[in-house]
Formats: structure tokens, sequence, C-alpha cells
């Protein structure tokens, strides 16, 4: 088998999306850049999202968000447990380097059998002039 990792568009407006990613351990591992944002599968988006906010809760493992590319960009550590994390006012963006795709990956440290968690995932979309 294989941990479940399930990613639900809550909302994917024109400027704002959101992702839940629901996240239950079976006793095979961590889960390694595993794609839980998939920026070619939201209405308009670039590779230029930004992080607006990231609420999560932890049962036994920690989680670190990052933009996939050639050398991944952090985004954020999610130590266990609960918390919120609120860049409204100056979104995390992509840095653009590198073999960018847009996606965010995520990889978790201490999952295992039966730990559980739910991150939530607020994105602001950027778009060129004219757009």
């Amino acid at each position: 088998m294989a941990n479940t990792v399930t990613n639900t568009v809550l909302m994917d407006g024109s400027i704002v999306t959101e992702i839940r990613v629901y996240i239950l351990g079976d006793g095979t591992g961590e889960e390694t850049d595993k794609v839980v944002v998939d920026a070619s599968a939201l209405d308009g988006a670039n590779n230029a999202s930004q992080v607006r906010e990231i609420q999560w809760a932890t049962t036994g493992f920690t989680a670190l968000l990052e933009y996939d590319q050639t050398t991944d960009d952090p985004i954020a550590f999610l130590p266990e447990g609960e918390g919120k994390l609120c860049f409204k006012k100056a979104p995390i963006a992509n840095d653009g380097g590198a073999g960018n795709t847009g996606d965010i990956v995520m990889t978790t440290v201490g999952l295992g059998s039966g730990d559980s968690g739910e991150i939530i995932i607020s994105l602001k979309k950027t778009r060129s002039r004219g757009y």
C-alpha cells in the first residue's frame, strides 16, 4: 500500500485558490516532493502564484512545503501540531528559479502508520499585464 495524500480544491477563483491536503500514513515511509498544488490544473494560473496563508493540523509528523524547481525553494516548515501562517500583506512568491514548475511539493518527516494531518494552502494568482 501507500500513504494516502488527497488534494482537494476548495476554491479556484480568478485571484485566490484554496487547496486542502489530507495526509494519512500507513507505515510505508515518508512523502518526498509529493505534489500538493498542481499549478497547471488551476484556472488561469501561471508559475508565479504566491502563498497567502497556510493552516495545518498534524499528528505524528512534520512537513516542509516548497516551490518545485531544480533546487526547490522553501515556503514553510510546519511542525507537528496546529498552526496558521498568514502572509497576506507580503505573500511568499515563487523565486522562479531553474526548472520552475509553479507546483508546490511537500516532504514529511516522521510520518508513520496512523499519523494524519490536514494542510490548507491559500494562494494568490499573479497574472501578466493585459491578462
